[in-house]
């Protein structure tokens, strides 16, 4: 069918000329609902008859018009018609409109975008930066502050500037009414010979991180270094930043090549003062981790009206201590029964040891609103307090403590080691969640405890309070300061965690019923369905799942990593997915982890608008893995790998790795891939690897109406093919710009892999999607074809899939699903659609063209037995 040829020219000049009247609308408004309803299905006929006529615009303008008579009508709220013929035939015209109307947007703006580009040539007009596109020679990539600042103007672009000054006095800040302009700062230790994209953004905090996710998106990215840095000598941190955004750049490639601003900051300054900034006027991002906690309980007590509370249950209950690593007094996962809800273990008997116990005030006091940060055993009031009305406490030292301090020091010296023994979490079996210290609310349920004992005592304790009190000796108490230290990743996360996890209670006490372990749904707060599927896949994910359940990561929380949440995330994802392997609720309400995770992580996804549940799933997994870093201070190293020898290369590399990025997250998910570029005028060779958490595989743009099915084998292939890098590569051996290939493959495999089929590409300025159709396996994929011959790890390459996240519909207006495994209930495949879930009867139909993330597991899937509960 051909298309007629437009008449207007923009959308925008489209849309608005597609309006109704406004005396048109008051009349209609005066008409009983049947009246409106025969307008509104004349209007919506005359809309598909222009549809098959090819007359976009017309058909176009009839469906506005028509969605305008629809709004109408549902304003009115005429039950009576609802109920009746004409109104069941409203609802399916209208929900077939809604598609048509999507899909004729996304053709028209496309074709407008053709008309302007034909238009541009037509009068030789360049919107672009002036600079070489060939991008032969490297120190012609300048562009001046005043030619940048009228590109962005002039064509509403959005443009990223990469800061990596050794002295940032003063920085640029820049708000504009049109386009803008984003400031990333870096550190520049962190860019060393053969750095990598992904090295330099994981030195990021996560809050900053986004901007060089999304770094593809950016119209052009600036660099910014010192005057005396910008040149093309090798080894310079503007050549070495250049060739990360480039040569050495797979997954997000740029629109443009880099661009070098001219004079550095000194020429930005001079042309335009009013752009920069003190960085001592700069507000902080975050609150500190105490104060930002002690503030949401407090504004959750006053807006939510919650009593929260943290009794010593000690005092209520008698206390045993039970030896958790003896798995012989835990019952196995699938004969476990007990009468108590989880909902009660909230004031069930707690399980105390002597540090817990010795901790426990010290603990609280951390969260309150007058502590302060890093040093959270401090408490300025302590010498007004009359310590002779302090309930006694357990005799100290005895074995049992020193055992109990062995232990804590083993767990530490474990974690210092970097050596983190998966075999120790699947060996782990907890029947129930073990809430270690819960909060108490007031309405959470009938089996929550009425009685709370009060934090402070209700009469207040006489002390005679000095002018000025005694500073204490801290000298000697070095072992308390120890003891403190010691502890302080558990508190931080026992206590976040207990409070998410009353939250999460309270939120969905109208959803409570008894179900089966790992049916619970999750509600979805407004478009929120690309983070409930994506959860649903996680809380799946064998080893995973059996990591952040019991308290098992609590072990590994690492509160000196600056750029984690120290352990915020993780105590809220924790408490998550405890209640959803629960069995006492048929969906739970997540509000609190979205909250969280706004505040913490990223708040553009946390604005009720629809998102892509891959870029979600990278944020989350990034903030838990910074959260639970073995890394303190982290060692930027250099990939200076000739190729030769890659076995020894790889050795070094994952030595190298270790002092930089290493988590019981990254042990799960990381895939090391080599890449190998090789000149080819002399066949010089060059080498470096990389860490990633998934495999992105670009799509096949194929005709839909053709019907063809594509294979994910065939896609692998072509990912893991040799291609020609699109710009020159400085051979060390040439001594000059050389063409070169570059050659990826697989060095070592995860445990779990995850694969993301690339259904949304950038494209005339806008997001498209792919639908085309690709067939995965179920069983027995094997990787085997991408693994490099001389790869050390070449036992086992098949997995076998346990989960996948399904896209439907368009860009604008979609919908995520998700089909996962159980694997603790006879491996059933599950289908979650936000809080339902069905059984999948047919697995063949886990097989859909709408697959969007496919989750495989290494070697024998009914291994997750052994993982999971």
């Amino acid at each position: 069918m051909n298309k007629k040829p437009l008449k207007y020219k923009s959308y925008d000049e489209l849309k608005s000329s597609s309006q109704l009247d406004p005396k048109v609308i008051y009349q209609l408004k005066r008409f009983d609902t049947n009246k409106c309803y025969n307008h509104f299905d004349s209007i919506e006929n005359q809309a598909r008859l222009a549809e098959r006529e090819g007359d976009d615009e017309r058909s176009f303008i009839c469906y506005q018009r028509a969605l305008e008579l629809y709004q109408l009508i549902f304003d009115k709220k005429d039950e009576r018609f609802m109920n009746g013929k004409n109104g069941r035939d409203f609802y399916h015209k209208a929900k077939d409109m809604f598609t048509s109307i999507e899909l004729l947007t996304e053709n028209l703006r496309l074709r407008y975008d053709a008309l302007l580009a034909v238009e541009k040539n037509k009068n030789n007009f360049r919107e672009e930066p002036d600079f070489n596109d060939s991008q032969q020679d490297f120190v012609e990539l300048y562009i001046k502050p005043t030619s940048l600042l009228n590109y962005v103007e002039k064509n509403a672009a959005s443009i990223l500037i990469l800061d990596y000054r050794e002295n940032k006095n003063q920085i640029i800040k820049c708000d504009l009414t049109i386009g803008e302009i984003n400031v990333v700062q870096l550190e520049p230790s962190t860019i060393v010979l053969g750095s990598l994209l992904h090295c330099i953004t994981k030195t990021l905090d996560i809050s900053v991180r986004p901007y060089m996710e999304k770094i593809s998106q950016f119209d052009l990215v600036i660099l910014l270094g010192d005057p005396d840095d910008i040149t093309n000598l090798n080894g310079t941190k503007t050549k070495i930043l250049y060739q990360a955004l480039t040569t050495y750049n797979r997954t997000n490639r740029l629109k443009h090549p880099p661009l070098i601003l001219e004079d550095g900051f000194r020429g930005w300054e001079l042309s335009y003062p009013c752009y920069t900034i003190s960085t001592k006027y700069v507000p902080v991002f975050e609150k500190t981790f105490d104060e930002q906690f002690s503030v949401w309980m407090e504004e959750s007590k006053r807006v939510n009206r919650l009593n929260i509370t943290y009794p010593n249950l000690s005092k209520l209950f008698d206390v045993k201590k039970t030896d958790f690593n003896d798995e012989s007094e835990l019952p196995s996962s699938t004969k476990f029964k007990t009468s108590l809800s989880f909902a009660d273990k909230l004031s069930s008997k707690r399980v105390f040891n002597d540090e817990e116990r010795r901790t426990d005030n010290a603990i609280k006091a951390q969260f309150s609103l007058d502590s302060r940060p890093e040093t959270p055993s401090t408490n300025k009031k302590m010498p007004l307090i009359d310590r002779s009305k302090k309930p006694a406490l357990p005799t100290m030292p005895t074995d049992s403590m020193e055992n109990d301090n062995k232990s804590v020091v083993d767990d530490r010296s474990i974690r210092d080691k970097e050596n983190l023994d998966l075999g120790r979490i699947n060996n782990k079996r907890f029947a129930h969640p073990q809430v270690l210290g819960g909060a108490r609310i007031a309405s959470a349920g009938p089996s929550v405890a009425a009685t709370v004992v009060p934090v402070h005592p209700t009469q207040p304790i006489p002390v005679q309070q000095p002018s000025r009190p005694t500073t204490p000796d801290r000298s000697t108490k070095k072992g308390i300061l120890q003891q403190s230290q010691q502890i302080e990743p558990s508190a931080y996360f026992s206590n976040v965690y207990n409070f998410s996890l009353a939250r999460i209670i309270e939120d969905s006490a109208y959803k409570r019923m008894k179900i089966k372990p790992g049916h619970t749904g999750l509600v979805n707060m407004g478009n929120t369905c690309f983070m409930n599927a994506t959860l649903q896949a996680l809380f799946h994910t064998p080893i995973f799942s059996q990591l952040f359940r019991g308290h098992c990561v609590a072990n590994f929380i690492n509160t000196k990593n600056s750029l984690g949440t120290k352990g915020f995330i993780s105590g809220c994802f924790s408490a998550l997915i405890d209640i959803a392997w629960s069995g006492e609720y048929s969906s739970i309400r997540p509000f609190i982890f979205l909250d969280v995770f706004a505040k913490r992580v990223n708040s553009t996804l946390a604005d009720r608008q629809q998102h892509d549940a891959q870029e979600f799933q990278i944020y989350l997994l990034d903030a838990l893995h910074e959260d639970t870093n073995r890394v303190d201070k982290r060692r930027p190293f250099e990939q200076n790998y000739d190729g030769s020898n890659l076995m020894a290369s790889a050795e070094d590399y994952i030595k190298q790795s270790r002092h930089f990025s290493s988590s019981p997250v990254n042990d799960i998910f990381n895939l090391l891939t080599v890449s190998v570029l090789q000149c080819k005028s002399c066949s010089t060779r060059s080498a470096c690897f990389e860490g990633l958490n998934q495999i992105s595989v670009e799509l096949p743009h194929n005709n839909l109406e053709s019907g063809r099915i594509f294979r994910l084998k065939e896609c692998l292939n072509t990912h893991f093919s040799t291609t020609t890098l699109d710009t020159p590569w400085d051979c060390p051996c040439c001594k000059s710009k050389q063409t070169a290939t570059r050659t990826t493959k697989i060095w070592s495999l995860p445990k779990i892999l995850i694969i993301h089929l690339k259904r949304f590409s950038f494209n005339s300025g806008r997001f498209v999607k792919n639908e085309v159709d690709v067939h995965f396996d179920i069983e027995n994929f094997d990787l085997a074809p991408y693994t490099h011959s001389k790869s050390t790890f070449l036992q086992n390459k098949e997995y076998n899939l346990f989960a996948v996240t399904n896209h439907t519909g368009t860009l604008n207006s979609g919908h995520y699903t998700s089909n996962v495994k159980n694997l603790q209930n006879e491996n059933e495949w599950l289908h979650f659609d936000d809080e339902n879930c069905t059984r999948i009867r047919n697995i063949s139909s886990i097989v859909t063209k709408h697959a969007f993330l496919l989750y495989y597991v290494l070697g024998n899937s009914d291994d997750g037995k052994n993982v999971l509960l």
